[in-house]
C-alpha cells in the first residue's frame, strides 16, 4: 500500500496494526501492488549435430477458405515443410508426417506447442512408433520455438497478401517456399536447400549449372549460429533487466491474463499456488485449475498478501492518546452502522 493510501485511510478510522491490516487487504485484492517479475536470462537452443535430425512444429490456422497448415522447420538447415489440412486432428496429421519422414528421413526429436492434438494419446503412440522424443514448451510462451513462429509470420503474410491480390494463395505458398529454400538464411549464410541437400533447388530462374553441388561448412554454420544466438542473448538481457527467477513450490503468485480486453485486469484475479519448477516452467495449482506458465508471465505475491508497512509515526501516536481515537475495528464498525440507521430514517 502507498504512503498516500495509508495517510487516507488514517483520516477516517484508526487502529492498533490498521497498516499491515490495510495492506494485506490490498495485496490480496490487488495482483497489481506485488513487485514485478523481471524475465529470466534468454537461455538459447544448441545447434543440432545436422539435417533433420531435431525440427520444430505447429498449426498456422485457420484461413478465410477453411484450410489449416502444419508447418515444420529444421532446426540446423532452418529448411521448411508444409502440409495443407482442413482438420487439425492427429488422425488427419499422421499420414502426412509419414510422408514428410518418409521424403527426407525420421527425426530425432519433435518440439511443438501443447496444442490438443499434440498431447493426444494417438499423436504419443505416432511419436512413440518411430522412436521421436517429443518436447512440449511451456504454453502461451511462443518465443520458446522462435524458428517457427517466425516461419509463421512470414507464411500468414504470403498467404494474407495473395487472398487480398486475389491470386491462388496455395500457388503462392509454393512459390514462396521455393524461393525460402533457395535463399541464403541470415544465420547460416547459406540457403537452407544447400544446407540440407548440397546443392540449390532447380527453379524458373536461369543457371548456368542449377544442380551443382555446393560445400559446406559445418563448422561455420555452427559458428555463427552460436554468435548469432549469443548476440541476440545480449541485446535480450541488456534490454530487460533480466534476473533469474526466484519461485520455489509453495510460493503465491499471480498469472498474466492472456485473454485481455480493454476492461480486464492485466492479471488474473485468483491467486494460485507453485507446486514444482522445471526450469523457467512454473507448474500451478489453484480451485479447480491446474497450470503450466512460463517465469515470465508469473508474478510473486508477498507471503500471506502482507507488505512491509510503514511504522506508527508521530501523528498515530497522538491519536492513540486521544480518547477518541481509542476504539478497535468492531467499535468503529459500529459506529458506522448508527450513521447510515440515523441517515436512512431521515431519508
Amino acid at each position: 500500500m502507498s504512503p498516500d493510501a495509508a495517510e487516507f485511510v488514517r483520516t477516517k478510522v484508526w487502529w492498533p496494526g490498521m497498516s499491515p491490516d490495510a495492506a494485506e487487504f490490498v495485496n490480496l485484492t490487488l495482483a497489481s501492488s506485488a513487485p514485478a517479475q523481471p524475465p529470466p536470462p534468454l537461455k538459447p537452443t544448441p545447434l543440432s549435430e545436422a539435417s533433420w535430425l531435431y525440427v520444430g512444429m505447429n498449426f498456422v490456422c485457420p484461413f478465410p477458405t477453411g484450410e489449416n497448415l502444419v508447418v515444420l522447420v529444421d532446426y540446423y538447415s532452418r529448411f521448411p515443410e508444409v502440409e495443407i489440412m482442413r482438420r487439425i486432428t492427429a488422425a488427419a496429421l499422421e499420414p502426412r508426417l509419414r510422408r514428410i519422414f518418409a521424403r527426407y528421413e525420421v527425426p530425432k526429436g519433435i518440439v511443438t506447442d501443447n496444442a490438443q492434438t499434440f498431447c493426444s494419446t494417438h499423436f504419443a503412440n505416432l511419436m512413440a512408433e518411430y522412436g521421436i522424443k517429443h518436447r512440449k514448451f511451456t504454453p502461451l510462451y511462443p518465443r520458446a520455438n522462435g524458428e517457427v513462429e517466425r516461419l509463421k509470420r512470414n507464411i500468414n503474410k504470403v498467404v494474407k497478401t495473395a487472398i487480398a491480390e486475389g491470386r491462388n494463395w496455395r500457388f503462392a505458398l509454393d512459390d514462396w517456399l521455393l524461393a525460402y529454400r533457395n535463399t541464403s538464411h541470415s544465420v547460416t549464410d547459406q540457403a537452407p536447400a544447400v544446407v540440407m541437400f548440397g546443392r540449390n533447388l532447380n527453379d524458373e530462374l536461369p543457371a548456368i549449372n542449377p544442380t551443382s553441388p555446393k560445400a559446406t561448412d559445418s563448422a561455420s554454420i555452427r559458428e555463427r549460429d552460436t554468435r548469432k544466438k549469443e548476440k541476440s542473448k545480449q541485446y535480450h538481457d541488456n534490454n530487460n533487466k533480466v534476473a533469474p527467477s526466484t519461485l520455489k513450490v509453495g510460493d503465491t503468485v499471480a498469472v498474466r491474463n492472456e485473454n485481455q480486453s480493454e476492461l480486464s485486469l492485466h492479471w488474473l484475479k485468483t491467486p494460485l499456488k507453485v507446486t514444482a519448477v522445471k526450469g523457467d516452467s512454473v507448474f500451478l495449482e489453484g480451485e479447480n485449475q491446474r497450470l503450466i506458465r512460463h517465469s515470465a508471465v508469473v508474478k510473486k505475491l508477498p507471503k500471506s498478501g502482507v507488505l512491509p508497512h510503514d511504522p506508527p509515526n508521530q501523528r498515530d501516536v497522538l491519536k492513540l492518546k486521544h480518547t477518541d481515537a481509542k476504539y478497535s475495528l468492531k467499535e468503529a464498525l459500529r459506529r458506522i452502522r448508527k450513521k447510515q440507521n440515523i441517515i436512512e430514517q431521515l431519508c
